[in-house]
């Protein structure tokens, strides 16, 4: 789940095997980086990382912290999290110096087992030594440079999405499912790896994902189908909804919700909830774990990854319409699209895969990426179970089918749909988030869907909604193979006139 631009990636806590190397990017002309402190420190640190050593990393990492950084985690602890990244992502490449100061440097850099691009962050203190204080990655970046993957047909775009899966799975930070169609039209559809490691038992196209924050897609325009029904005003305050709900929530706006731009705390960082979760009965009782908490920001003014907001929108789902969150999404969303392998009982889906992990518990893409700020917090709950916040399953072909059905209006009237994919809210994620759909715009290409990740989970839906074009990656792991692959995909369908040259008036 994407928290913050320190949050966004995902991270492997096991021990780093061999990838190709990036030259050493401390003397590489042209970027300046030796000109400032942070500069310097930036050279240091990336050569230490791109050895994929941790005892280099450690060694590294005791020589440019400042003692009290290391006190409250410690050289190794950091040096974990960093072979992490080195298994995740691979060597770092530095192509561009997007910013720098004498504290901070923002860099854009290649990642080499990705082979996308993503922004390294570096802070150190304004005093000497000059220490580093903070490191973080926003792993998945726009190309620096839109002719870099242009290619001539579908032919070669397909090509090198299963050249790039193929890797990743060798490599064995992608086990899943890439299905890449347009119109309705399968271009591309493989699955890898094993669905049930104590079998084993191979993934299949067929194979149903646990979903995670895919499943606030659903929750989404389930929202919308009531809103134009007329039983819900996105202006309405929810607590007009729910009037037994406490302020300060109560207040916020069924847009704001939306949007993530309610500042209500999220509920999966509150320790009370996690030590309490087993014993939730009904969506009504996880607001006593945020409702009355301050808000971070004035609704409307800010942006902030909640869960909290999606739990609310399935309570004024339920209330307006009389029936359960689950029962009202799955009459009314999965069974007008034909979703008939999409379900948020486990039981009925005696075929869906068993994530598994390589990280430590508590960690995996629902932590920050960032190894000076290790916690626990960002998980999304029951991920197979499901509430309005994620979960479910489903398979690629079902997720194809509800992304055709939502663009020919067989979920919503057009006009809606053009509402709630225009993208309202500037987010921390390289996007915007809309009425909720999370959007990008890569080199005037749209682009709409949604991600989800948690502990051996790590999906990415995309549609392009101009271009006719449909992404479904389903990972049941949570390494960087899903994500790295959306990113191909984005990467070369903007940069390709060939692919790209199609738009709706």
């Amino acid at each position: 789940m994407k928290r913050c631009i320190l949050a966004v990636g995902i991270l492997l806590a096991c021990a780093p095997s061999p990838a190709p190397q990036a030259p050493p990017p401390a003397q590489r002309p042209g970027l300046g980086l030796q000109s400032t402190a942070a500069g310097r420190a930036v050279s240091e640190w990336l050569e230490a990382y791109n050895t994929g050593r941790r005892d280099t990393m450690e060694a590294a990492i005791t020589r440019l912290y400042p003692a009290a950084a290391l006190e409250r985690r410690s050289p190794a602890d950091r040096a974990a999290g960093l072979a992490n990244w080195f298994r995740g992502y691979g060597a770092f490449t530095p192509v561009r110096v997007d910013s720098l100061t004498p504290v901070a440097a923002v860099v854009t850099v290649r990642q080499s087992r990705t082979e996308g691009w993503g922004v390294l962050y570096v802070d150190v203190d304004s005093v000497p030594p000059h220490g580093i204080t903070g490191v973080g990655l926003l792993p998945f970046t726009e190309p620096p440079e839109w002719n870099s993957l242009a290619v001539q047909t579908e032919a070669a775009l397909v090509a090198d999405i299963r050249r790039l899966a193929h890797a990743l799975a060798r490599s064995e930070v992608f086990s899943g499912v890439v299905l890449l169609a347009r119109d309705g039209r399968p271009l591309y559809r493989e699955a890898f790896g094993l669905a049930d490691r104590s079998i084993p038992r191979e993934n299949t196209p067929e194979t149903q994902f646990e979903l995670a924050s895919v499943g606030k897609l659903f929750t989404a325009v389930a929202t919308l189908r009531l809103m134009q029904e007329g039983t819900l005003d996105p202006e309405s305050t929810i607590g007009s909804v729910l009037p037994d709900l406490a302020a300060p929530a109560a207040q916020v706006k069924i847009r704001h919700l939306l949007t993530m731009s309610s500042g209500i705390p999220d509920v999966f960082r509150s320790p009370a909830y996690w030590a309490e979760r087993a014993g939730l009965r009904s969506l009504t009782d996880y607001w006593r774990y945020f409702a009355t908490r301050p808000l971070e920001f004035e609704p409307g003014t800010g942006w902030s990854y909640s869960n909290s907001n999606f739990l609310l929108l399935g309570s004024a789902i339920e209330r307006r319409s009389g029936t359960s969150f689950t029962s009202f999404v799955e009459t009314r969303v999965f069974a007008p699209a034909g979703m008939s392998s999409t379900s948020y009982r486990p039981d009925a889906a005696p075929l869906r895969a068993r994530g598994y992990s390589r990280s430590r518990p508590g960690t995996g893409p629902g932590a920050p990426p960032d190894p000076d700020n290790w916690y626990a917090a960002g998980a999304e709950g029951d991920t197979s179970a499901g509430s309005p916040a994620g979960g479910g399953v489903s398979t690629a072909d079902d997720l194809a089918r509800f992304a055709r059905a939502l663009m020919d209006g067989r979920l919503l009237a057009a006009e809606l749909v053009r509402r709630a994919i225009a993208g309202d809210v500037p987010t921390e994620y390289d996007g915007r988030d809309g009425w909720g759909f999370e959007t990008r715009r890569w080199n005037g290409v749209r682009i709409v869907g949604h991600g989800g990740a948690f502990t051996g989970v790590s999906n990415q839906v995309d549609w392009y909604p101009d271009l006719g074009y449909v992404l479904v990656v389903l990972g049941n792991t949570d390494a960087s193979g899903a994500q790295a692959i959306a990113h191909r995909v984005r990467g070369i369908i903007a940069s390709s006139p060939a692919l790209a040259g199609r738009r709706s008036p």
